[in-house]
């Protein structure tokens, strides 16, 4: 009995010391982080491109089922695969040029994407300068994934007069918000030549995996930045990955009672002339629970659009999910 009482002991106070650890290296952003801005140039445009990817870490292919996604793979077989992944994103993001490019899920040093500094990469491949703003940043993640460094990247050959990360509502409490990710909003400003106004451009990921209340207090919050924008006379645009169904997603059903479902986006918070827009003849994620095989798939990516701007077209690309999936 004393023996099963010092085991039953030691090991309350191996989880309070655990946790004390994750206590005390948890990641708290401030509400509103500059990030450094070298050599601005203006917009010298009146139509513009953008890309927005979720480039799941570039270990997401359509062959993988993280346990992180609900699936039994940590991460990928090997480097190999990852590098392989990198190269095949980088290639059609090429085929696809654009004025900005809006990317989630981009691993700084993580091991799950075995190290490799995902930023630098693009930067490299596209040959252009980048802004990064911190989601997840965690020490440890156990079952193998281990650190975590990964966040949103915003690419352009033009450079915002200032940027900065912002912080969004947290829906979970201590200690699951210990390891979850802290959403937030990659904002940058942008001078347009000849014009007192700016270009203001959002690159975002809402929450996934809560109950429905923190991807609506997250939009909610992102809704108001950009009326506040707005109201001083500029363009915005907000894009990325949002978790929710756009208007026409509904045309893909649940399938299972088992797979992960999507928030939706309620429009009904949006002010008169903003806008959802999107491509809904062609799906923007799948779940992850298991490799793909025209599995469960959904319409959650796209951009919200100030009353003062015009959508001229908007597509997604359809690579069947060889290359990657996101939620």
């Amino acid at each position: 009995m004393n023996k099963l009482l010092k085991g039953f002991f030691s090991m309350i106070v191996g989880l309070f010391s655990l946790l004390g650890i994750f206590t005390l290296l948890e990641y708290r952003p401030r509400d509103k982080e500059d990030l450094q801005i070298t050599s601005p140039k203006s917009l010298d445009k009146k139509e513009v491109r953008i890309l927005s990817y979720n480039i799941g870490y570039a270990s997401l292919g359509k062959g993988q089922d993280p346990f992180i996604k609900r699936g039994k793979k940590p991460r990928p077989q090997s480097k190999d695969v990852v590098q392989n992944y990198l190269g095949g994103l980088a290639e059609e993001i090429k085929n696809h040029p654009a004025d900005f490019y809006l990317f989630q899920e981009v691993d700084l040093d993580s091991k799950r994407s075995y190290g490799i500094n995902q930023k630098e990469f693009f930067e490299r491949e596209l040959g252009l300068e980048g802004n990064f703003a911190y989601n997840y940043k965690l020490f440890y993640l156990p079952l193998n994934t281990g650190r975590i460094r990964s966040g949103l990247l915003s690419l352009s050959s033009y450079r915002p007069q200032q940027a900065y990360r912002k912080s969004l509502p947290q829906p979970f409490c201590w200690p699951l918000r210990m390891i979850r990710l802290k959403r937030c909003l990659l904002v940058e400003e942008y001078e347009i030549e000849d014009s007192h106004k700016n270009f203001i451009l959002i690159n975002l990921h809402i929450e996934a995996s809560d109950k429905g209340e923190g991807k609506i207090l997250q939009t909610r919050e992102l809704l108001r930045l950009a009326q506040e924008y707005y109201k001083q006379g500029h363009y915005v645009v907000a894009g990325g990955d949002w978790n929710q169904t756009f208007p026409g997603g509904e045309i893909y059903p649940q399938l299972s009672k088992e797979v992960w479902m999507p928030g939706t986006l309620l429009k009904e918070d949006l002010l008169p002339g903003w806008r959802y827009v999107s491509d809904p003849t062609t799906v923007s994620a799948r779940s992850g629970e298991k490799p793909y095989k025209q599995d469960q798939v959904y319409l959650i990516d796209g951009y919200l659009l100030s009353p003062n701007l015009e959508e001229l077209s908007i597509q997604n690309l359809d690579y069947d999910f060889f290359f990657f999936f996101f939620y």
